[in-house]
């Protein structure tokens, strides 16, 4: 996600200049980059899986499912390696088409065969988890197949064909890839750590803790999406007028995408409010387990908000300009020297209620969103 994300942030600036050769270049060196780490996180899923897992969790049978599980998904890597960095490439020349037929057919084939394999219906036997594994690993491979077909043989605008995949890659690409996407990777890297430290604290804490995560984390990926869509948006945009060049449109368009995250944090912390205990009406867990969900569900109105505002600000707006060193800076302040040193304290010594822990490792989001805010009024960001 980070080199496709890099990748995209110099792949709008020169869809702005109309220069698609050197868009087809950064392409190839990101797809190049994104085979080798999937090599290597294939490798670790293969030899050294319990070991991973066990990072996140010390309870055994946990750790036994999760190895079964990821058997199958390992496989879906070096496919998502290539489908991420050339669906980047044509959302970067504002074609989203892309992307949306691969999550309809993602959501549709992994929900269909999720309900057959794990269940077993229509005369297939009942898999359990590793239905949902199988399921998971075939929506993978029918998103690989429409993207392959769809940048090969339907998209002209660019024209990405395999032969660019092998064509020479100029130092000067390299070296400019390397320095936008390097932060990036580090923000990506840093941000699933985050997230793994978050649920080593608390999982390590409550053993009710993973389970209610999971449940709030599924109602709150709903809304967020739309920020999320928005943060692109804003990227592609910011990118696509720095190219031309055009810098007080810039400033414009980047003090409307502030004004909209306010709007679509709100937004998104009211749906969150309404959809949290619907969501809870599909899991068959404890009682414990519901009553901690509600809990951090209350708390999560909060980080919702904020999270809307550090996608849309931070990860859209300032990213865009290639900024992305400053980026990791505020990143590695917001959570590795406020947020979890301070839930780390809040744990282990203060023996704050694990729900209130939700909240603290969360608050690293707050500084970032006042950051980027402040940073797109100083204009000195492009």
């Amino acid at each position: 996600m980070g080199i496709a994300s890099g990748s995209s942030v110099l792949s709008a600036q020169e869809y702005g200049r109309k220069n698609i050769e050197k868009m087809k270049r950064l392409t190839a060196t990101a797809i190049r980059c994104n085979m080798l780490i999937a090599f290597i996180f294939f490798f670790i899923s293969t030899f050294f899986p319990s070991e991973v897992l066990g990072l996140y969790t010390n309870h055994n049978g946990i750790i036994q499912k999760g190895v079964e599980y990821i058997q199958y998904m390992k496989f879906a890597i070096p496919l998502y390696a290539i489908t991420s960095a050339l669906i980047s490439m044509l959302q970067a020349a504002k074609n989203v088409k892309l992307g949306l037929i691969n999550t309809m057919v993602s959501c549709f084939v992994n929900a269909g065969l999720n309900y057959v394999l794990i269940f077993g219906h229509f005369g297939f036997p009942a898999l359990g988890l590793k239905g949902a594994a199988i399921a998971t690993l075939i929506a993978r491979i029918a998103e690989f197949i429409v993207c392959i077909v769809y940048v090969f043989m339907i998209e002209k605008d660019i024209c990405f064909q395999p032969k660019d995949f092998f064509g020479n890659i100029d130092r000067q690409t390299l070296k400019n890839l390397l320095k936008v996407t390097l932060p990036i990777v580090a923000i990506e890297v840093l941000g699933n750590l985050v997230s793994s430290v978050q649920t080593s604290l608390t999982g390590h804490i409550s053993r009710y803790y993973i389970a209610a995560n999971s449940i709030v984390h599924t109602a709150w990926v709903i809304p967020s999406t739309l920020s999320f869509g928005i943060s692109m948006a804003a990227g592609v945009m910011i990118g696509n007028t720095i190219g031309e060049g055009i810098k007080e449109k810039v400033f414009t368009y980047a003090n409307r995408f502030v004004v909209f995250s306010f709007i679509f944090g709100i937004f998104n912390s009211v749906v969150l409010m309404f959809i949290l205990p619907v969501i809870m009406s599909f899991y068959n867990v404890s009682t414990e387990t519901l009553e901690l969900t509600v809990k951090m569900g209350s708390l999560a109105l909060i980080t919702v908000f904020f999270i809307s505002v550090a996608q849309i600000v931070c990860n859209g707006v300032i990213k865009a300009s290639g900024q992305t060193e400053k980026l990791l800076k505020i990143d590695i302040i917001s959570n590795w020297l406020i947020a979890i040193p301070f839930g780390y304290f809040a744990a282990f010594v203060l023996k704050v209620p694990v729900h209130y822990l939700y909240l603290i490792l969360r608050s690293g989001n707050i500084f970032k969103s006042l950051w980027g805010i402040w940073k797109v009024r100083q204009k000195n960001w492009v």
